[in-house]
């Protein structure tokens, strides 16, 4: 029956089983088997082969895995790949290491021998259409070519590495940009540096141009952004408010940034409670924020300096998605003692009247990101539940602590535990 199948239909099914373009984004990992998709269709017969050969979105996926053992075969199925793929636009994901171990021996090895396929698909910028890259500044030497010399198709672009950055694709069609690096310079300034499609933006840097930022930020007026991410300091302000009329998702390492952001229809606000949060001179843009996302030092001055964020339904404790990797030597979040007690007890009334879900989120590694006070979590529960506080209730708690610290004997496990209970008899 299969040998009867027009090839028309065969083109359709071979696409389906390859896979589209990227869409899981900016925390991308190489898909071996996505990657080996369209060597094994080709396997199957004369006829297969020579289809799959001949019909180029097929082989525009391009990576390595980060088992340094793969790369010699890894190299020759690249080097296939680029001429089967003709000039169809390619999606390309190359991780190596972290920004943590870039300067090690073996990093620097893997970097070497991946030389000429970065080389190679530095020469295909023109085809780019969605790249992540996490590697050493020696090895992003090779991609300089395609980010100098243009990327009309390039539709998503996520750079993680230790060099200095100081540079940008030219990408009319750049939807999301992701950047992470020691160093960032003022690359923002070019006038030919514009992306009017973008939705999301992420910068993380230990440095950066940051007047460069919002001065692109400002000029450039991107009304199109629904996500901004920025993690660093604010050293400069920007001469002229930061008009952002799409925005529903704002994370911010530096509270500052604030006043000089107006996005009327934000939803969902990210902060490190540990930078100085003010908002009672500029309430007014934020008063509408649904869901509230803190990480950092979480103390009850920290806390209350929130207070005018009335209509906030859900909180949670997390470190900005995306970016987790910059903060990977930081617990995610401190809270500290009385903080929710706090809540119900503020001078002005309750706080987060319409409050119903609190989330914990803990990653794997991080062994101190966890609720220290869990009585005072059940407190406020039960405060805010008995209808004298609010007449909202809460509905779900959701993360306990790290799976070591939860134990069905540890102390924070029990007290979670008669939260569940309280969180039952109140529903």
């Amino acid at each position: 029956m299969v040998e009867n199948v027009a090839e028309d239909v065969l083109v359709l099914i071979f696409e389906e089983v390859v896979g589209g373009p990227l869409t899981q984004w900016p925390d991308a990992v190489y898909d071996h088997n996505k990657a080996a998709a369209p060597f094994r269709l080709s396997a199957v017969c004369r006829r297969w082969r020579a289809l799959a050969r001949d019909t180029a979105v097929l082989w525009t996926y391009f990576g390595f895995p980060e088992s340094a053992g793969l790369y010699p075969r890894q190299s020759e199925r690249l080097q296939a790949q680029l001429s089967l793929s003709k000039n169809a636009p390619i999606d390309a994901i190359f991780c190596l290491g972290t920004p943590y171990n870039f300067y090690g021996a073996e990093i620097v090895e893997q970097a070497r021998q991946c030389q000429e396929v970065l080389e190679a698909i530095g020469q295909l910028g023109a085809r780019w259409r969605n790249v992540r890259f996490r590697l050493p500044a020696q090895a992003t030497e090779h991609l300089r070519p395609a980010l100098m010399g243009g990327t009309p198709l390039l539709e998503a672009f996520s750079a993680v590495t230790n060099a200095t950055w100081h540079f940008f694709p030219s990408a009319p069609r750049l939807v999301r940009l992701y950047t992470e690096s020691q160093h960032i310079e003022s690359a923002y300034r070019d006038n030919d540096v514009h992306y009017p499609s973008m939705t999301s933006l992420a910068v993380i840097s230990d440095t950066s141009d940051r007047a460069a930022l919002t001065h692109s930020l400002c000029v450039h007026n991107y009304q199109n952004l629904t996500e901004v991410c920025i993690m660093d300091d604010l050293h400069s302000p920007p001469a002229e408010p930061i008009q952002l009329p799409l925005l529903r998702t704002l994370a911010l390492d530096d509270a500052r940034y604030l006043p000089h952001i107006t996005a009327e229809r934000l939803q969902r606000l990210v902060l490190n409670a540990s930078s100085n949060v003010q908002f009672h001179e500029h309430s007014g843009p934020y008063a509408q924020v649904t869901e509230l996302v803190l990480y950092g030092s979480i103390t009850v001055d920290s806390i209350g300096s929130m207070y005018p964020l009335s209509n906030v339904k859900s909180l949670s404790f997390d470190i900005p998605s995306g970016v987790r990797t910059c903060f990977k030597r930081y617990p995610a979040y401190n809270i500290f003692s009385a903080v929710f007690v706090s809540l119900n007890i503020a001078e002005q009334g309750p706080m987060f009247p319409d409050l119903e879900r609190i989330h914990f989120v803990h990653q794997r590694d991080d062994k101190d990101s966890v609720c220290h006070y869990p009585q005072d979590l059940v407190d406020f529960v039960r405060g805010r539940n008995s209808g004298l506080v609010s007449t909202a209730r809460i509905v779900e708690v959701i993360g306990a602590g790290p799976p070591e610290e939860a134990g069905p004997e540890s102390v924070i496990a029990q007290k979670f535990a008669q939260l569940s209970l309280a969180l039952r008899q109140d529903n």
